[in-house]
């Protein structure tokens, strides 16, 4: 009976679409500042498991803003450490982090994004927002 129990635990936990997101650091290793963006980055950010796109969360439209202070302190292993490896890097070298209410819907065309500009080493600018693709 355990075995069965087992077996369909490990079911359940496999047809999670998906994944949520651990920094590779301590929250300790960033800068002071980053103490609120590793908690919301450890609570809310989720990869797909199938899909280059991470589940979408109220506020990811206003989070470079208000994240501004930290993200900025960053540099570009930092942000690795912290957000992991983005979704698509720009031809400018710009990680993007895309965000949807559901990143398997081909139908949903509304994607949010959190869009890191390097400069060497260091993190130049951020940008998030959300985009309404159209179909032709």
């Amino acid at each position: 009976m355990r075995l069965i129990t087992a077996f369909l635990v490990l079911m359940l936990l496999s047809c999670r679409s998906y994944v949520p997101h651990q920094p590779k650091k301590v929250k300790e290793a960033f800068p002071a500042e980053c103490s609120e963006l590793y908690k919301l980055v450890t609570e809310k950010w989720a990869l797909h498991r199938k899909q280059k796109c991470h589940k979408y969360f109220d506020g990811i439209e206003s989070f470079a803003f208000k994240n501004k202070q930290c993200i900025l302190k960053l540099n570009k292993q930092d942000a690795e450490d912290l957000f992991g490896m983005p979704d698509e890097i720009g031809i400018g070298g710009g990680y993007y982090y895309y965000f949807k209410k559901d990143c398997s819907a081909k139908n949903d065309l509304r994607l949010s994004y959190f869009l890191i500009i390097f400069e060497r080493d260091s993190i130049k600018s951020i940008d998030s927002g959300s985009k309404d693709f159209i179909r032709d």
